[in-house]
């Protein structure tokens, strides 16, 4: 039902200092101009897979920021707030929302016009953040050619081709399985152990969404306790291996597999 990641949200107080950052990190920031008025600034990384990082400002004195869905994790600070994956059947994925009963925020279609006159269009709908519970995604289609909205294809320094897996810090993992084995069809997830919990993964394709019930005293427990259910950690395919600090990338948790798609 679903075909891939499509983005994953990075809050920012300062968004060119964010651009700054990302970059020194070896991640190639670029920029899609919109018309109109705007409640946030945004910076994208995107990979080859088609995937990328929204890198995402609010302008703090817009009242209309405060009502976005995701303010509340502004509030908090820095960091990932939601994530996104893509589909070629929006109206259906709605349609299995609903005979499964799974809250959703219903059909919905629009876009923007860039700056250099071309338009880009798609169609949505919430299952996680603003709707129900976060350790789902909200769920995208293109209209519109997906190069019109994602642009930028210049080559990472770091070598990062694709975001592989979600990680959601969660303390009620099986509150999602409905959703998520709808979307992924991985109706029987993998369970496993590592240093900072015990994960339930949901594998579609080479990717994963990974449902973490954090270990008392981590890093993630601690997000957990102050941000509930939330985007705790992202992999990313490419050359090198590691975790990026995340005091370097905005508090963002960003795990290079040194590996490929």
């Amino acid at each position: 039902m679903i075909t891939t990641f499509d983005h994953v949200i990075v809050l920012a107080r300062d968004i060119e200092e964010c651009a700054r950052s990302f970059g020194a990190a070896g991640f190639a920031v670029t920029t899609r101009e919109d018309e109109g008025g705007h409640i946030a600034e945004h910076r994208l990384v995107c990979f080859p897979d088609g995937s990328y990082l929204e890198l995402y400002a609010f302008d703090r004195d817009n009242p209309d920021a405060r009502s976005h869905r995701w303010f509340r994790y502004d509030e908090l600070g820095e960091g990932f707030c939601d994530y996104s994956v893509t589909t070629t059947d929006l109206q259906g994925v709605v349609d299995a929302a609903e005979a499964a009963g799974i809250p959703s925020s219903g059909f919905a279609e629009g876009g923007k016009k860039r700056l250099d006159g071309e338009e880009w269009i798609l169609r949505m709908t919430a299952l996680g953040v603003g709707v129900a519970g976060p350790e789902l995604p909200f769920v995208l289609e293109d209209v519109t050619p997906r190069a019109v909205r994602v642009s930028g294809t210049a080559p990472h320094a770091n070598g990062a081709t694709g975001i592989s897996s979600v990680t959601i810090a969660t303390a009620d993992p099986a509150s999602a399985h409905v959703g998520l084995a709808m979307l992924t069809g991985c109706s029987d997830p993998v369970r496993s152990e590592r240093a900072d919990g015990a994960v339930t993964s949901y594998r579609f394709g080479a990717r994963e969404i990974r449902l973490l019930v954090p270990a008392a005293g981590t890093d993630a427990a601690r997000r957990l306790a102050e941000a509930g259910p939330v985007v705790y950690e992202i992999e990313v395919a490419g050359a090198e291996a590691g975790l990026l600090d995340p005091a370097s990338v905005h508090a963002a948790r960003i795990v290079l597999s040194g590996t490929t798609l």
